[in-house]
């Protein structure tokens, strides 16, 4: 919680030392490199006779190590171990940081002589890439029909839509896979037609000296699947008790990202798997901005929203401009720049609809909602699942977890809100847009009136014949349809309503759910049926209230013979972690869950249980943190029956 992470950085602020303030000078990850580099420059001093020059801890002596031992190292390095010069130049910053950490001064020839050095090795490398002697290790730039085939695929991915979202953010922000990692729920904002989301820090501005501006993230309703605010929507709503943290909880998510995506590439796009990573999204979208159109958005809005120098004097003159980066936004969210739909506006509601989307606002996001500062953000990300509902039921998977949450299982309440969810505003405004846009927009307007034209006259002529028709006492066509009009609606109106007592008769005479028969027996579900792969609340919400719209009963109606022998075992598993989860309800309010089940009380009551929930729960025996919110239901069991073994 918020109040958790205050007392953790009061006390870390309280501890720190003048040499903790010295070390955070380089971030950790780069620490570990120069101790890497170090470690190798040793290990090489060893192996070629040079141990004398090192302490007796195994550290080295720059009192016996020279300059012209560094350029002895780097030309090994470039003779036996075919290390790229990226890694060549690592050994020259590490070897820097080791003679500042020692208070020694830096020679004469790390300052001119290796700077020659190191820039015949570059041309050593170019030339032998050229010559096909070694092969380019960087990767390259993600193309726009590349990223469209990743998006389907990560989409219906089960993992929550952790993939999809991280593939979606880490494109529109054009930033690195390390800054997407650390973004905050809190620090995503409400901008009207897009979201914002802030950086406080990133590579090239280490100390968060630059400007804090929000970089605008737009939606592409005519592509949901590239759709940032839908993946957002999809990511939030499969994981319900998502608190107002960091977006993606967790240790090592950038790692974890990487990994998914390797595996994403390998099956979508094999013959492209070794040129591929993480930051190709960031290179692609570059490119794709900037090289699209003609008429594109400037590369200097571009290198402003990547987070790139280009130069001190235009840093000093030019800086962020909210048009300029709205503009991009609009690009890079793939809006087609060449038609009027580039000005689409985010599937939103329309005004007098607060109380239906506040309503169901609060059981899609129950821990969210209840922050006023994200409902402008939640309110367009159920908009859009609302608007997107029959895409996502085709394209995602029928055990994926969107499936099982409180929206797609009420399919009254989703018929409601779809009715007010409009992309058409007099209040909402674009923004964005370049004049031409509206050239655009006019041209279209005029050409739907000039293909009007045509019917319009036919029927003004077969209107005027009929009126013609009448005067001279002829029967027309539309005079015999008209006839027949008010002649069924007579009928109708004098036909006796249907007796009540008679509807109530046969409503009770229908069997309130289907049977099956399969297996020698009757079940209450079919012998496909199997239990989603969700998260607790979810699983929670479906144990007591079942989702109508996809035909699941409340699951606590149902016993493990009506499934098949596997999933009754999974059944086995829920039901055992449901009794654990109402010890831990029972032991916080004193009483016991009691009808009705209605969605609103069992997701109350699941948040009563979190907040009681012990602390020892969200921690491994190595004291890292667990995903809880994100834990699947299975999971929580075993881990239930194992601290009730070592209790």
């Amino acid at each position: 919680t918020r109040n958790d992470i205050s007392v953790s950085i009061a006390t870390r602020q309280q501890s720190t030392t003048v040499q903790d303030l010295r070390d955070n000078r380089l971030a950790e990850s780069s620490q570990k490199g120069y101790r890497s580099g170090v470690k190798q420059i040793t290990i090489w001093m060893q192996a070629s006779g040079r141990a004398h020059m090192l302490n007796a801890d195994g550290s080295i002596n720059l009192e016996l190590f020279g300059y012209g031992d560094f350029t002895e190292f780097v030309l090994h390095k470039y003779k036996n171990s075919g290390v790229t010069l990226s890694t060549l130049s690592g050994y020259r910053s590490a070897l820097k940081d080791y003679y500042n950490k020692q208070n020694v001064p830096l020679p004469n020839g790390f300052g001119t002589d290796a700077t020659v050095i190191y820039q015949g090795i570059r041309r050593l490398c170019a030339s032998e890439t050229q010559a096909g002697a070694i092969k380019s290790g960087t990767k390259q730039p993600l193309r726009h029909h590349q990223y469209l085939e990743l998006c389907k695929a990560s989409l219906s991915k089960m993992d929550a839509g952790f993939t999809h979202l991280f593939l979606v953010l880490s494109w529109n922000l054009m930033c690195r896979s390390r800054s997407t990692a650390t973004i905050r729920i809190d620090h995503i904002s409400d901008e009207g037609d897009a979201l914002g989301v802030m950086f406080f820090k990133s590579k090239t501005d280490q100390g968060g000296t630059k400007r804090r501006d929000p970089k605008h993230v737009y939606a592409n309703p005519m592509q949901p699947e590239t759709c940032c605010i839908l993946a957002l929507a999809v990511y939030l709503a499969c994981n319900p008790e998502h608190d107002s943290g960091s977006l993606f909880p967790g240790a090592a998510q950038r790692d974890r990202f990487g990994r998914s995506l390797s595996q994403l590439v390998g099956v979508t796009l094999p013959a492209a798997a070794k040129v591929v990573g993480t930051h190709s999204l960031r290179k692609g979208a570059a490119t794709y901005a900037i090289g699209g159109s003609t008429s594109g958005p400037s590369i200097v809005n571009v290198c402003i929203r990547c987070g790139w120098s280009i130069g001190s004097v235009v840093e000093r003159y030019v800086h962020y401009d909210g048009a300029g980066d709205q503009f991009v936004g609009r690009v890079v969210a793939g809006l087609p720049l060449a038609s009027a739909s580039f000005a689409v506006l985010p599937p939103h509601f329309v005004a007098g609809s607060s109380d239906a989307a506040n309503a169901t606002g609060a059981l899609v996001f129950p821990r969210l909602w209840v922050h006023p500062t994200l409902r402008g953000v939640l309110s367009l990300c159920l908009a859009s699942l609302v608007h997107h509902k029959a895409f996502l039921v085709t394209a995602l998977p029928p055990k994926h977890p969107l499936l099982s949450s409180v929206l797609f299982g009420d399919a009254s309440a989703a018929a409601i809100l779809r009715a007010n969810v409009t992309l058409t505003s007099q209040t909402m405004q674009p923004t964005g847009i370049p004049p031409h846009v509206d050239l655009h927009s006019q041209l279209d307007q005029n050409l739907a009136v000039v293909r009007a034209l045509p019917s319009a006259i036919r029927e003004s002529i077969e209107q005027l014949l009929d009126e013609k028709g009448v005067t001279a006492g002829n029967i027309t066509h539309a005079m015999l349809e008209q006839l027949l009009r008010d002649t069924v609606a007579t009928i109708v109106s004098v036909e006796p309503a249907n007796n009540p007592s008679h509807s109530q008769v046969v409503e009770d005479m229908l069997p309130a759910r289907p049977v099956h028969y399969w297996g020698g027996r009757w079940h209450l579900l079919p012998e496909t049926f199997e239990l989603p792969s969700v998260d607790v609340a979810t699983a929670w919400h479906l144990w007591w209230c079942g989702s109508p719209a996809r035909d699941i009963p409340p699951l606590i109606k149902i016993s493990s013979r009506d499934l098949t022998k596997k999933q009754g075992k999974i059944f086995c598993e829920w039901n055992f972690a449901v009794v654990e989860l109402q010890k831990v309800y029972n032991s916080a309010t004193g009483t016991r869950m009691s009808r009705p089940f209605t969605s609103a009380l069992v997701i109350a009551a699941f948040t009563t249980i979190m907040e009681n929930l012990s602390l020892s729960w969200g921690q491994t025996q190595l004291g890292r943190q667990r995903r809880l919110t994100q834990m699947k239901m299975v999971t929580f069991a075993r881990l239930a029956r194992k601290r009730r073994r070592d209790t």
